[in-house]
């Protein structure tokens, strides 16, 4: 009868160990300042952009002083579409690095789930 409690309780700390949520780190306003950043940052990694702007901005701020950024950049592409994109990145020491922008359903699912992660529901 004990081996089946101790069973029990080791296969408890196992799937306990992989069901463990990062810690969600309280709500980070950016600044102006910072938000020009996050623009640019964007920018520069997506082709083809032209009159960006950006709506449904979250961030959460660590302790090492990163933030995670997440949000939408609508933009025209050259052929004069305008099109939308959800995005998720670090702004840090001054500097916008977007980790992914998604460009596809499949993308768009994968940086909605990273940011629902971290605490930054965008849908």
């Amino acid at each position: 009868m004990r081996h089946w409690l101790a069973i029990a309780c080791l296969v408890a700390l196992l799937f306990g160990c992989n069901t463990v949520r990062p810690e969600l780190l309280p709500p980070y306003v950016l600044s102006d300042a910072e938000t020009t950043i996050v623009l640019r940052g964007i920018y520069s990694a997506v082709k083809d952009l032209d009159d960006p702007s950006l709506r449904s901005l979250k961030a959460t701020r660590r302790n090492s002083g990163e933030v995670y950024v997440c949000g939408w950049v609508s933009f025209r592409t050259s052929k004069g579409y305008r099109t939308e994109q959800a995005f998720i990145g670090t702004l840090s020491a001054g500097r916008f690095s977007p980790d992914r922008v998604g460009t596809d359903d499949y993308s768009t699912g994968q940086v909605l789930t990273k940011c629902q992660e971290r605490g930054l529901s965008i849908s």
